[in-house]
């Protein structure tokens, strides 16, 4: 497993993530900008510059946007690099996930949608190279996306202004880049049903029982930024008791109290 983080320490949210796979036996890797960032015991920690260093990392701060849009970019390179499964850190994982494929990713059938939250590609995968072409690009258009939609981008490029990654629409450099490539190619066909991956929402409520989070057959939660955000607005950065964060985090040893959500 591997993943990345940049910005505030890391809170419950986070660290219950990382522990639950550790819990359940898996190797954990992390990479980071501030190395001096604290970590639970057992994460092997790697400089994410190791991987993607063209980024401009001055100016994450600016905005959670270009933060999102280095990690998209970073995990692309980390296909390219690693053999490792990328997880985002608000994945959770219930039960072991016991699929042995270069192919890992959460499928919904019905509009062939897909998340990038849990991913793995194989290095010779033609997708994974659509997908670095249009990251590369000196103009990195998303004509997938259609006229009504990059209109704005049409007329900002004649206008002299400039066409960055971070300039696109939200998601175009993540789940939206890697739908785009793996339905060109057909490789959508190899991923898994997302129930796997990211079966619920809603994780505050402490009306809703555990049985209703944990079906034998769930693997992975996807906490989400919604979790992150309303712990902080409503909650003082803390799950509410009962709630199923709550409950997770006394399940792996993580007190919220001293790594609330920021």
């Amino acid at each position: 497993m591997a993943s990345f983080w940049y910005g505030r320490p890391l809170s419950c949210v986070e660290r219950v993530c990382i522990q639950s796979f550790l819990d359940h036996g898996y190797t954990y890797h992390l990479f980071l900008l501030d190395l001096d960032i604290a970590v639970p015991d057992g994460v092997i920690v790697h400089d994410a510059r190791e991987i993607y260093s063209e980024g401009k990392v001055d100016q994450l701060d600016a905005s959670r946007k270009r933060a999102a849009v280095y990690s998209d970019v970073f995990r692309i390179y980390l296909m390219q690099k690693t053999n490792y499964l990328w997880v985002d850190l608000d994945i959770y994982c219930v039960n072991p996930l016991h699929i042995k494929s270069n192919y890992m990713f959460g499928v919904i059938r019905r509009n062939n949608s897909m998340n990038n939250c849990v991913l793995r590609l194989p290095k010779e995968s033609l997708a994974l190279k659509l997908i670095t072409n249009f990251l590369e690009s000196d103009v990195p258009f998303p004509f997938w996306l259609g006229p009504e939609r990059t209109q704005k981008l049409v007329d900002r490029y004649h206008a002299g202004g400039p066409l960055t990654l971070y300039d696109l629409p939200w998601t175009t450099t993540g789940p939206s880049v890697t739908r785009w490539a793996l339905s060109s190619t057909g490789e959508i066909s190899r991923g898994q049903h997302w129930h796997l991956y990211f079966p619920r929402r809603g994780f505050l409520d402490p009306e809703r029982g555990l049985d209703d989070y944990e079906p034998d057959w769930v693997r992975f939660h996807h906490f989400q930024g919604e979790t992150r955000s309303t712990m902080k607005a409503h909650h003082s950065g803390l799950p509410p008791e009962g709630s199923y964060i709550d409950i997770v985090c006394k399940r792996h040893g993580i007190d919220p109290k001293r790594y609330p959500v920021v």
